[in-house]
């Protein structure tokens, strides 16, 4: 996102100040100015959706700090905001094609054909006309004056963030009251506003700041309903943040990770889809602010949650802006904390003293807040503090079951997933839910965060002392190098589900055979521009055609890998990047936990993807760690084999086999058949013809 640099709209922002006043002759701009610099931001006009939001976020809380700052006393500002919120309404928000209203956007793949709404583009949006209708609400003469389009942007944010979201069933809430958003598996056609473009493997959850950005709209609808539906979304979201934070019990503080997975839909095999870690302090910034927020209203976080927070934000800046975790030179002051602690009250106003609105919110509103007190508790039995341990996180930095229940009835596993920050011994143990009865081990790995900082062994639900599945309330204990975290679990009887679209996995003795001159059958599933076409097959006049950021799934197993043999020819088009780094066609195999091991055509900067290709397990990193295959690419058609036998599997292209040295990445069977198309734009689209999968009669 490209904004007005921030040197420049400081010194703007300063020539922009008047004699209006607050406190101490901190110069403020009056509000008729600070809207007209707000317009001139070029990101207004260049962006639609979700970038759009953010740079009008930029702005839009700033008329409510200086309304504010100068003692409620100019409602000149409120005015002056109602203006801007209204012509970015006007601008950021249309219908999609379910009717809702959206902040409708380019897509951030960068694809022109198709346009998205995005939760946290509504939520930014959101966030700040509440804000402003608390403020109305409030006062009397407020009400008189603005309460009738208070009353419209409640609605329209009740409607946009509650309603929307809640009926495209993106909240999810796990079985012990944890609650997270993901993505809306459509998107929407450029060329046709009115038509949804399904895009089921684009689910994931969002990450925790957008999540965040929400649950304070629903904080704010809270304060001004009075509905109890609201705040217990927010005591579900900021609950479960509560349980991810990271303990570094040396310092007595806390960090905790910018994304981290929740649902099944957030795993591709041992590794999530995104990365699990700290982002840039900013996110942090806002993040506690949030978390204050949150505080202040008397739900979830208690007075040494607030502490923990700002012990770390000390640490930062004592040790030169580390982040949180040490890990590199990039922290910040949580401006939402100064009045907690002289030393970021210090850092605070040297980042603030040349932001006169900024420096006079710190001033005349946060730093007159009487120390830990809730700012908006009344009543002290309203409040709701989560009654959630602060657990140890320096070693373990991710240590929770995906999902976090199971049903007997239908065999379901879950993935026990970690994530390691050190190497050393993990054990996984299943404890009665006090806490203190150990029902034995369910398992011991050897981790190293060099070799794959993930792990995710599953378990069907088995009590390791009956050796039975018996339904009930459960903790896990991870235990590594001496730290130890606990996650609550539930095994269900639950009800057996069939799905007769599903067909019965392959069995000894079996074949499939597709030579892609009819229609696929319903063990095919095809996403974005994937489909059986003409125009370059191998044999007859048909193959299957993947394009661009597309996939094709041949599902031929379910929950235990089968030895099968596949074979099948493949198109090289001949894409070539030089020394630029990009992600080309893949020919994937996956695992009943879910890894692809893959064939795949990548460029870097060490390896000549022009000209070889590698191989990857998504299970060591996502694609982050491609290894040599020792074998040249063949532009035009190859044909391929992966065969299983004797617990390891062989790949040959054209009776060329690709070296794939010992390796626990190495598939040992498999499931399925993913063909992924290439997601560097340009290149040519995969195709696929004349495919088996046999699985060997005599294999046990």
């Amino acid at each position: 996102m490209q904004k007005i640099p921030h040197a420049t709209r400081i010194v703007a922002l300063i020539l922009l100040a008047t004699t209006l006043c607050a406190a101490e002759d901190v110069p403020l701009p009056t509000p008729q100015a600070f809207y007209k610099y707000s317009m001139a931001d070029g990101g207004l006009t260049k962006y639609t959706g979700e970038n759009f939001c953010w740079v009008a976020s930029y702005y839009a809380h700033d008329f409510l700090h200086a309304y504010e700052a100068t003692g409620k006393k100019d409602p000149a500002w409120l005015e002056q905001a109602q203006v801007f919120y209204d012509w970015c309404i006007q601008k950021g928000v249309s219908d999609d094609p379910d009717g809702f209203p959206g902040t409708i956007g380019a897509d951030e793949s960068g694809d022109n054909t198709i346009v998205t709404d995005s939760l946290v583009g509504d939520a930014i949006l959101a966030r700040p006309i509440l804000e402003w209708a608390e403020l109305v609400q409030a006062d009397p003469a407020l009400q008189a004056r603005f309460g009738a389009r208070a009353k419209e942007y409640i609605a329209l944010a009740t409607r946009m963030c509650w309603d929307k979201w809640n009926k495209r069933d993106c909240y999810y809430q796990d079985a012990h009251g944890y609650g997270s958003y993901h993505r809306h598996p459509f998107l929407i056609d450029r060329a046709d506003r009115k038509k949804w473009l399904p895009r089921p493997s684009s689910i994931i959850s969002e990450n925790l700041n957008k999540h965040y950005e929400m649950g304070l709209v629903f904080l704010s609808l809270y304060k001004l309903t009075g509905k109890t539906e609201y705040r217990d979304r927010v005591i579900a979201i900021f609950s479960r943040a509560k349980a991810m934070f990271r303990l570094f019990p040396d310092e007595d503080r806390v960090v905790w990770n910018f994304w981290m997975p929740h649902g099944a839909y957030d795993l591709e095999g041992t590794a999530p889809k995104s990365w699990v870690g700290l982002n840039s302090a900013g996110y942090q910034s806002f993040e506690t602010m949030a978390f204050l927020a949150v505080y202040d209203a008397g739900l979830v976080f208690d007075r040494r949650d607030i502490e923990l927070m700002v012990r770390t934000n000390h640490w930062m800046i004592e040790h030169g802006m580390k982040l949180a975790d040490g890990s590199t030179n990039t922290g910040c002051p949580f401006y939402a904390l100064a009045p907690f602690d002289e030393i970021i009250q210090t850092a605070v106003e040297k980042a603030s003293q040349k932001n006169p609105i900024a420096m006079a919110y710190l001033k005349q509103v946060q730093l007159k807040r009487n120390g830990y007190d809730r700012k908006d508790v009344k009543d002290p039995a309203t409040v709701k503090v989560s009654s959630i341990s602060v657990q140890p996180g320096r070693k373990l930095s991710l240590a929770h079951p995906i999902p976090d229940s199971l049903e007997i009835a239908n065999n379901e596993r879950i993935s026990l997933l970690a994530k390691v920050q050190e190497a050393g011994t993990l054990n996984i143990e299943l404890l009665g839910a006090n806490g203190t009865t150990v029902l034995g081990n369910l398992a011991t790995l050897v981790v190293d965060p060099k070799n794959g900082s993930f792990v995710a062994p599953r378990w069907d639900g088995t009590n390791p002392k009956t050796g039975k599945k018996e339904p009930g309330e459960y903790l896990l204990r991870y235990t590594l190098n001496g730290e130890v975290r606990t996650w609550p679990v539930t095994v269900k009887m639950g009800t057996a589900r069939t799905d007769a679209s599903k067909p019965a996995p392959l069995v000894a003795g079996g074949a499939l055979n597709y030579d892609f001159e009819r229609a696929l059958d319903a063990r095919w599933s095809l996403e974005g521009n994937a489909a059986v076409a003409e125009g370059k097959a191998k044999s007859g006049t048909k193959a299957l055609r993947i394009g661009q950021q597309s996939k094709a799934t041949l599902t031929f197993g379910n929950q235990d890998d089968l030895p099968v043999r596949v074979t099948f020819a493949a198109f090289d088009g001949g894409a070539k990047h030089g020394s630029q780094g990009a992600n080309g066609q893949a020919l994937c195999l996956r695992s009943a936990v879910g890894d692809l091991f893959a064939v795949r055509q990548m460029w870097r900067g060490y390896m000549n993807g022009d000209t070889e290709v590698v191989w990857v397990n998504t299970g060591e990193n996502q694609w982050f760690n491609p290894h040599r295959a020792g074998l040249g690419r063949a532009p035009g058609w190859n044909s391929w084999s992966f065969e299983f036998s004797a617990g390891k599997v062989v790949v040959e292209r054209d009776g060329k086999r690709l070296e794939l040295a010992p390796d626990r990445f190495v598939p040992t069977g498999a499931v399925a058949l993913v063909f992924l198309g290439s997601d560097a734009p340009g290149d040519p689209d995969l195709w696929i013809d004349d495919l088996t999968v046999s699985y060997p009669a005599a294999a046990k």
